[in-house]
């Protein structure tokens, strides 16, 4: 006996998967429905809850308005204690003004702070841009800066005109020890073009460390 199946026409073979595909869509386009009806304040609430990866992967390039919304939500980003691959997708789609507060560290993400490239990606070719632009980019908008060394700030050459709170927590590395030790900390902070007024300092069991304030 032949297979009832093979007497069907060739579309409709295939017609419970596009159901089931169809189906998908619907609910996707239903969810983007009832999300196009909340209030901007509202997605704010909701933004609240999510950390910035969970923030882009949920509701980046649903649509028009909610991009907006995305771009224009800002950010206490600690970048210290996420995975690379979060850091990534994070850093293609943030908006520099959006970062208004940033921790960086070296230790999750291997020399994510000076020497980090963040790989983009489009449909076509993958672009490659050094790290170092994003921080600039940011840094008029920054007031709260947290860096692994010392030396991280004389790497990125910027300033920071808004800064106030600048935490330097890692300690210092050892083939830098010696140009620490007559850091003159006034003259970063020109450089910076800051008005500190809350400044950490962590001393890693140096004795004799001379530092002018």
């Amino acid at each position: 006996m032949r297979n009832p199946r093979a007497l069907l026409p060739y579309k409709h073979i295939y017609s419970g998967r596009f159901y089931v595909c169809l189906n998908s869509l619907f609910h996707k386009f239903n969810l983007i429905s009832s999300i196009e009806s909340f209030s901007n304040e509202i997605l704010f609430e909701i933004f609240e809850y999510l950390s910035p990866y969970e923030l882009f992967r949920s509701f980046i390039n649903l649509n028009y308005r909610i991009n907006n919304i995305v771009h224009s939500y800002p950010f206490h980003s600690d970048f210290s204690l996420i995975s690379r691959l979060e850091f990534d997708y994070i850093c293609l789609n943030l908006q520099p003004k959006q970062i208004i507060s940033l921790i960086l560290s070296d230790e999750i993400i291997p020399q994510s702070v000076k020497y980090l490239e963040i790989r983009k990606y489009n449909a076509y070719k993958n672009v490659d841009y050094n790290f170092k632009p994003l921080i600039k980019q940011q840094a008029k908008f920054l007031t709260y800066l947290k860096i692994h060394r010392i030396d991280i700030l004389k790497s990125i050459n910027t300033q920071f005109p808004v800064l106030t709170h600048l935490i330097i927590d890692g300690g210092f590395a050892p083939d830098i020890d010696r140009c620490i030790e007559s850091t003159n900390f006034n003259s970063i902070f020109q450089c910076l073009g800051s008005s500190i007024t809350h400044l950490y300092l962590f001393i890693d069991n140096e004795k004799g460390l001379n530092i002018n304030l």
